[in-house]
């Protein structure tokens, strides 16, 4: 559909863009497709999540990695003030904690609530995950 011209930018009723439905699947390929034919990342679905956060909450490193290299600022923050890294470590995504910490991620920003992202990680009972990954 690409290749067709298909409209990369068009949402669901639900507001899913391809972009954020093939982050959130963990399709790398199809994010670096859909990036380079002009998806927009800044879309949000009716939940208030972006393709970026969807891949950090998943757990999907390189859909992540793809949209972090396509200019996403890692420090962000989204609903609630929480960032990537608060993403992936609430949720034990050892592989995304790590990648999210290469690119610069900022252990120590707070969401609204006070909590860090190892907090956070606590909280879920996935702090062993996010220390594993090097989440301090």
């Amino acid at each position: 559909m690409i290749e067709a011209k298909a409209d990369v930018n068009l949402p669901s009723l639900e507001q899913v863009t391809p972009l954020i439905a093939a982050s959130y699947s963990g399709n790398a390929e199809l994010v670096k497709h859909l990036l380079a034919a002009g998806a927009r990342t800044d879309a949000v679905d009716r939940m208030n999540k972006s393709a970026t956060v969807y891949a950090a909450g998943q757990g999907n490193a390189a859909a992540l990695d793809a949209l972090l290299a396509a200019g996403i600022d890692v420090n962000a923050t989204y609903e609630h003030r929480l960032t990537l890294l608060m993403w992936a470590a609430g949720q034990g995504h050892a592989d995304a904690v790590r990648l999210l910490l290469t690119r610069g991620a900022r252990p120590d920003l707070r969401d609204d609530r006070g909590l860090t992202a190892i907090e956070i990680a606590r909280g879920a009972g996935q702090a062993d995950a996010a220390q594993s990954a090097g989440l301090r």
